[in-house]
């Protein structure tokens, strides 16, 4: 079946890959974080390739770096891009830099190929060092052909206003940024997708399928506390969840345009923990007071 039709580019890497993507972290970790065996994982990501995906994120930290090398140990090479990240540590204002070139090194290794695609340093609260210590030697490693281009992923959790990424898209070191971005927490909209627009940073979006959404009890719970005064009363009492988007304990926001569009306007990729899982299910839940 021809996918065509749902690739991009990712910023100024000129990498064409699908407005979709498989995260290969998350508290499922492909299954194996649910005890799946190997066999499972592999299943997963050879279903994601026969839906046309061929962007695929991992990390050390994660524990599937090897299952992916295996699973695309028949695929060719130009066929995939490959996204992995340094260790978590590397944030540590304290960190040498050998730690992630080190890193760069073993990394492919692990996966089974000769280079990878987009390798991301992690800066939730040392972006000066990441920016003046890591990156020079971390380009240093990609003159060398370790990877081919150079990212940076933030930690939503520490960083919900996205300060980090919006000073690294002006930077002009980082060439592909990750950013939280799912359906109630989308302040990116403002504070990041101008700039990756304007710089022509490729942005994938982490988070953007939540454990939250599988469960409609927390849900609507949560729905409840945040939202803004009088909203319930605007609306009808169910609402679809494809209309439920806000920033995160913000009022509504102003576009309804789903992610997946969002991604092909903005050059972004989405990448999330089950195969091709978008914002597309229009459920409804409660939205009563």
């Amino acid at each position: 079946m021809d996918h065509e039709w749902i690739n991009t580019t990712l910023g100024r890497t000129g990498l064409k890959v699908s407005i979709a993507g498989l995260g290969c972290g998350g508290f499922s970790r492909l299954g194996l974080g649910t005890g799946k065996h190997e066999d499972h994982a592999i299943g997963i990501i050879h279903a994601a390739l026969d839906l046309g995906v061929n962007l695929f994120d991992t990390a050390a930290a994660y524990g599937t770096e090897a299952v992916l090398g295996r699973a695309l140990r028949t695929v060719p090479r130009d066929r995939v891009v490959i996204c992995t990240k340094a260790p978590f540590g590397a944030s540590n204002p304290n960190s040498p830099p050998r730690a992630p070139s080190r890193a760069s090194t073993a990394t492919p290794k692990e996966l089974g190929t000769d280079y990878i695609d987009v390798y991301y340093g992690i800066a939730p609260a040392a972006y000066d060092h990441a920016l003046n210590e890591l990156a020079p030697a971390l380009l240093r490693e990609k003159e060398k052909g370790k990877f081919r281009h150079l990212g940076i992923s933030e930690t939503a959790p520490h960083d919900p206003e996205h300060r980090m990424v919006t000073r690294a898209c002006r930077n002009g070191v980082w060439e592909v940024a990750m950013v939280g971005f799912h359906m109630m927490h989308q302040n990116a909209r403002q504070n990041v997708f101008p700039l990756t627009r304007q710089y022509r940073v490729g942005t994938l979006l982490m988070f953007a399928v939540r454990n939250i959404f599988s469960q409609p009890g927390r849900l609507q719970q949560t729905m409840r506390e945040w939202r803004p005064p009088g909203w319930c009363r605007r609306r009808s009492p169910t609402v679809p969840i494809r209309s439920a988007f806000w920033s995160t304990r913000a009022a509504p926001a102003a576009s309804s345009t789903p992610p997946t569009a969002l991604c092909a306007t903005s050059r972004a990729s989405m990448w999330c923990g089950s195969v091709l899982a978008t914002t597309s299910t229009s459920r409804p839940i409660s939205a009563r007071c």
